[in-house]
């Protein structure tokens, strides 16, 4: 809240309120509002899961052990879709 990241419509009754939660939290003496955006939060988390972020495989370095052997599956790739192979 305090970095401008969490945008609500200023122009309803409740933000003063939930905004000076927010700010306060957790030394602010009602925590309410902050509660009830957590349970928002884990309820869509739980609905839409939390998706692992893919592991980036560097290239092998050229004329490495791994460079041949990664040279050799992509052109056993490349024949497979000229010939159509197994």
């Amino acid at each position: 809240m305090a970095m401008m990241k969490v945008l609500y419509p200023s122009f309803t009754h409740w933000w003063a309120e939930a905004h000076d939660q927010m700010l306060k939290f957790p030394q602010g003496a009602h925590d309410d509002f902050v509660d009830t955006m957590a349970n928002f939060g884990e309820g869509l988390r739980q609905q839409r899961g939390q998706r692992l972020a893919k592991p980036r495989k560097d290239p092998a370095k050229i004329m490495t052990y791994g460079w041949v052997i990664e040279s050799a599956r992509k052109e056993r790739q490349r024949e497979d879709r000229r010939t159509g192979g197994w």
